[in-house]
């Protein structure tokens, strides 16, 4: 096997484990995080908000320094620090020393999750819309194993927190993995006019907000990550908390919309380029309808298909919209992302908060619908961008 092809398995399944351990066992433990440690839903919301915005604001300055440095060392350090707040969580028996592990597990694992998108951006070159379809189908599948591993561990050991060891393990397993077998991909820093060094940076990050083109694909991504973010950690929620579903019930369903997430992105590593123009429109249509169905019908037997049907469309937000940025300027990819992350985490952010103040104020069925109203806003923004592509061409084309 080749050193590209070793290194491309390694940052892929590195992003299934995040997307099982960094992503994926808060969806399915909110609930027991409220119980544990006394925290309403409005508690809950904030603190998960506050951490997706704190991790963002290191997505972003990683990013920048991915463009300067590259990221391997980068990417094994922030492992290895994964482990230990990993650790911290699980350990965690008063809700001080809970918040602060659940934030720096927050930071940390946005330091890897930022990397993974330029590397893997390099790694493909020409094929690069495949090589993120493929990254973010293979997060979807860590999502979908998350509740299966929380399962698994209630039932052997009746206690949510031991999943946190293992996921420390794995934390430290590919944080070695990174550090002697990886092959780091050349970056194209230099590729950039604005050149290299820290100044380069700046005047990078500057020139690429100054592109309206730019600006309406960030403003896309803060409406995907609310939707996204509120209908996987709401969702299972209400089910839980005003449907009366168990525990299990919950995950199950879970995993059915995980299962949607998944296949959508992997079955988009096989279509060709361009195919973003017309799966992003489709998404958000099916998540308003599919939002709309479950919500005004509340019966039981609509729930598994609803699920993942609503999973379907969200898997379909990510890659598609990272494809159309990284095709509209085709260099500076840790900046990029890291803006594209913190911008997002803003929306999921706001979306979390949001939806947890309105579900104490209301109810969670109610809440909910902030989510399907940011999918909306969403295509009609990304139609948007796909003027100003049409006008302005890629950027390449604009220097």
């Amino acid at each position: 096997m080749s050193a590209n092809r070793r290194s491309r398995l390694i940052c892929h399944a590195y992003y299934a484990m995040y997307g099982m351990v960094g992503l994926g066992l808060l969806p399915p433990l909110t609930r027991s995080f409220e119980t544990t440690f006394g925290l309403s839903h409005a508690q809950m919301g904030l603190l998960l908000g506050i951490g997706i915005v704190t991790g963002s604001v290191t997505a972003l300055l990683s990013g920048m320094l991915y463009d300067h440095w590259g990221g391997r060392i980068l990417m094994a350090g922030s492992l290895m620090l994964a482990g230990w707040s990993a650790l911290g969580v699980g350990a965690a028996d008063r809700m001080a020393w809970f918040v602060a592990a659940l934030l720096l597990f927050h930071i940390v694992n946005s330091v890897g999750a930022t990397l993974a998108n330029p590397i893997t951006s390099y790694l493909y070159g020409d094929e690069r819309s495949r090589g993120m379809s493929l990254l973010h189908g293979c997060q979807g599948l860590g999502r979908l194993l998350a509740p299966l591993l929380v399962t698994a561990v209630l039932f052997v050991t009746g206690r949510w927190q031991p999943v946190f060891l293992v996921g420390a393990v794995l934390f430290a397993v590919w944080s070695l993995l990174f550090l002697f077998v990886f092959r780091e991909p050349a970056w194209a820093a230099t590729d950039d006019p604005s050149g290299v060094g820290i100044a380069g940076l700046v005047r990078g990050l500057r020139s690429l907000l100054r592109d309206p083109g730019v600006r309406l694909i960030v403003l896309a991504f803060v409406l995907s990550v609310g939707a996204e973010t509120s209908t996987i950690i709401w969702f299972p929620n209400l089910l839980e908390s005003e449907w009366g579903f168990t525990k299990q019930q919950a995950l199950m369903t879970l995993t059915l919309m995980m299962l949607g997430y998944t296949l959508v992105r992997l079955t988009g590593g096989f279509l060709p380029r361009g195919a973003e123009r017309i799966l992003i429109p489709i998404g958000t249509g099916l998540h308003v309808a599919v939002m709309a169905w479950v919500m005004l019908i509340p019966s039981r037997g609509v729930v598994p298909v609803a699920a993942f049907l609503m999973g379907t469309a969200l898997g379909v937000y990510w890659p598609n919209l990272a494809a159309a940025a990284y095709h509209y300027t085709p260099y500076r990819h840790g900046t990029l992302v890291g803006l594209f992350l913190v911008t997002g985490c803003a929306g999921g952010f706001l979306l979390l908060s949001v939806t947890g103040r309105l579900a104490d104020l209301f109810t969670l069925r109610r809440a909910i619908w902030t989510a399907p109203v940011c999918s909306l806003l969403l295509g009609a923004v990304f139609v948007g961008f796909r003027r100003v592509e049409g006008r302005d061409g890629t950027a390449d084309a604009r220097r």
